[in-house]
């Protein structure tokens, strides 16, 4: 997915959301794979269970 000016958008596994890697603060890495998140909540929510999310962000 690409952004309003051509920017790369990521989706924020927890809650769907579109999320630009190069604005947010919100990330975190699990087996080597770099995850991005809408905000704190989202990250947090990831890392205490991430076998829950990943997958959800076919």
């Amino acid at each position: 997915m690409f952004g309003i000016f051509g920017g790369k958008k990521e989706k924020d596994v927890v809650c769907g959301m579109s999320v630009d890697p190069k604005k947010t603060s919100f990330k975190t890495e699990h087996q080597d794979v770099a995850y991005y998140f809408c905000s704190a909540h989202c990250k947090e929510q990831f890392e205490k269970e991430p076998a829950k999310y990943i997958g959800k962000s076919g």
